[in-house]
């Protein structure tokens, strides 16, 4: 029986691909910058949603020049996409998961800067932050439990 509808969920899908339009093979570039090397990626996704490495890149970081290796790594290693990833870490980032009264996304922004000091021990002054709204909750308790993300200024003007 298992057998049976594996087939038949393979032959209705391969049937339905031919109708959906293909999405492009795009590809995005990962960069982790550490305090003696900055490290790169590039993958691409194929048609059938599989990622694979296009390229890397390591490039040691000469005399605290952050800078530099990062702009040898992206413009001299080859990568294709426009696309590029980078993470923070360290003291100076947080990251919060808040519970927020569902209004829209541009006035939870405005609160959450507004009464940053009630999550964060930073100044509004000395932070970047952003936000993403995880879950939804309609029915239950009319909020929104929101992923917060800070990291001060200095920390990505040293960059």
């Amino acid at each position: 029986m298992l057998i049976h509808l594996q087939k038949f969920l393979e032959k209705y899908f391969s049937f339905i691909r031919r109708y959906v339009p293909q999405q492009p093979v795009e590809s995005c570039v990962g960069l982790d910058v550490g305090t003696k090397f900055c490290r790169a990626v590039e993958m691409v996704s194929s048609n059938t949603g599989v990622f694979k490495v296009a390229n890397w890149a390591v490039e040691p970081i000469d005399s605290g020049d952050m800078t530099g290796a990062i702009r040898k790594i992206l413009t001299g290693f080859g990568f294709s996409s426009k696309n590029v990833f980078t993470g923070l870490s360290g003291q100076g980032v947080l990251i919060r998961f808040i519970k927020m009264p569902r209004i829209p996304l541009k006035q939870l922004r405005q609160s959450l800067y507004l009464e940053s000091d009630k999550y964060f021990p930073f100044s509004k002054d000395q932070i970047f932050m952003d936000c993403h709204i995880v879950e939804d909750n309609k029915n239950k308790d009319n909020k929104v439990l929101m992923l917060v993300a800070v990291a001060k200024k200095r920390l990505l003007r040293s960059v």
